[in-house]
């Protein structure tokens, strides 16, 4: 399948696990009890039910720091994931910390995986 993805073929994948749709395919269709629950593009699915989040990991101390445009969702060691509030960008997210003096030593997005939007579709969803 991966062969003859990289290829260009045109090819109908069902299945279960996730983690091979984010692996192979470009375009999606997520159904659910028969209906078309969402469909579109692998990347563009993933940024439109993204979360606001990111990961940063940092050299220093955070001394208790709190923000009004974030909340601190994770924090281990010098690793930090962050939900930032809507009205805020991730440029205004790394300048609050370098003004606090951290050393920024990654920051990525974190998007929701393919598994993690499904499940929220289809999460409310009963067998009835």
């Amino acid at each position: 399948i991966f062969e003859l993805a990289k290829s260009g073929a045109t090819i109908l994948f069902s299945t279960h696990r996730m983690e091979q749709v984010e692996e192979i395919c470009e375009q999606i269709a997520l159904i659910n009890k028969g209906q078309v629950i969402l469909q579109g593009g692998v990347q563009q699915l993933k940024q439109y039910f993204k979360q606001n989040e990111y990961e940063l990991n940092f050299n220093g101390s955070l001394n208790g720091m709190k923000s009004d445009f974030f909340d601190i969702k994770e924090q281990n060691d010098n690793r930090l994931v962050i939900k930032l509030n809507e009205s805020y960008t991730s440029n205004q997210l790394l300048q609050y910390m370098l003004d606090q003096n951290i050393e920024i030593t990654a920051f990525k997005e974190l998007l929701p995986s393919i598994n993690e939007i499904f499940i929220n579709q289809v999460g409310g969803q009963s067998d009835e």
